[in-house]
């Protein structure tokens, strides 16, 4: 009889033993205690993923409608006009250039059908 008090109480250290662990690992929820650490940590992701949804979305409308699209709109508008400004200024120097080669041929021209002195 003795014997089989000393395998039943083995069987029940080794199986308290056996929860006690699971409960440490947190691989079991405690009976009466909050939700376990890995449970908690999910939770905790949830909820950090919808605000970083949210604050995403707010910066996307920021970016959008904030005070710097203004600031924004305007130095295209004057890049654009300093583009502009540039091609005239690129086009008038190819003029300016073509007509300044034309007047150096009339001169290499007219110094080369002079008549030889004597």
């Amino acid at each position: 009889m003795e014997w089989a008090m000393g395998i039943s109480s083995l069987k029940y250290l080794n199986m308290e033993w056996a929860m006690s662990n699971l409960v440490e690992c947190e691989c079991i929820e405690r009976k009466s205690g909050p939700l376990c650490k890995m449970s908690q940590l999910v939770l905790e992701q949830d909820q950090l993923k919808h605000e970083l949804e949210e604050m995403t979305a707010q910066l996307l409308k920021a970016q959008i409608e904030g005070p710097g699209t203004e600031a924004v709109k305007e130095l295209r508008l004057q890049n654009t006009a300093l583009l502009a400004h540039n091609a005239t200024l690129q086009e008038k120097a190819i003029k300016d250039n073509d007509e300044a080669n034309a007047r150096l041929t009339l001169v290499i021209k007219s110094l080369s059908h002079q008549p030889p002195s004597s």
